[in-house]
C-alpha cells in the first residue's frame, strides 16, 4: 500500500484487521451470557424453551457496540455484507432438498451471522432449526420456512434503517 491512500482521506478496509476486530468483539460478547447459544449443539437443552418470537428483531445495544468497536469506515461494509449475505443464507437454507447436514450448516451460518450483529429473533429461530436438524433429525415445515422468510425480511429492514441512521 502506498502513502497516497491516506492523503485523500480514503481509508481502505484491511480485511485481516476487520476479522481480528470481529473476533475480538465475538470473544467479548461470548464471555457475556450469550442468549442464543445452543450449548454444544449435542446438549439435550432445547432452544425451543426460549421464546424466540418474543425477542427483539435487533438488540440495539449489541448493534451499537459493534458500530463503536469497528473503526470508522469499517462498520458500513460489515452491515452491508450482512444485508447482502443473510437473504442468500436464507435461500440456501430454504432449498436444502432433504439434506439435513446441509440444512444444519446453513441454519448455523444464519444463526452466527445474525448473532454477531445482534439480530436476536433471527438468530434464535435459526438456532431452533439447527437444533431440530442436528439433535432430532427433523427438517423445518413449510410454515417454519415461511416464518423464517418473514423474520429475515423484517430483520433486514430494521438493520437497513438503523444503518442509514448511523451512517
Amino acid at each position: 500500500m502506498n502513502g497516497a491512500h491516506g492523503k485523500s482521506g480514503f481509508k481502505p478496509i484491511n480485511f485481516n484487521e476487520m476479522i481480528q476486530t470481529l473476533d475480538m468483539l465475538a470473544e467479548r460478547l461470548d464471555r457475556e451470557a450469550d442468549p442464543f447459544h445452543v450449548p454444544g449443539i449435542e446438549s439435550a437443552e432445547s432452544v425451543a424453551e426460549t421464546s424466540w418470537n418474543d425477542s427483539p428483531l435487533l438488540d440495539l445495544e449489541r448493534f451499537d457496540d459493534l458500530a463503536g468497536v469497528l473503526r470508522a469506515g469499517a462498520f458500513g461494509p460489515v452491515v452491508d455484507g450482512f444485508l447482502e449475505t443473510v437473504p442468500v443464507a436464507f435461500e440456501n437454507l430454504a432449498s436444502f432438498d432433504g439434506d439435513l447436514i446441509r440444512l444444519a450448516r446453513e441454519a448455523h451460518t444464519l444463526r452466527g451471522l445474525s448473532a454477531n450483529i445482534g439480530a436476536l429473533r433471527l438468530s434464535q429461530l435459526a438456532a431452533r432449526i439447527e437444533e431440530a436438524a442436528v439433535l432430532h433429525g427433523k427438517a423445518p415445515t413449510a410454515e417454519t420456512i415461511d416464518t423464517l422468510r418473514t423474520v429475515v425480511a423484517e430483520t433486514v429492514a430494521v438493520i437497513a434503517e438503523r444503518r442509514a441512521r448511523l451512517g
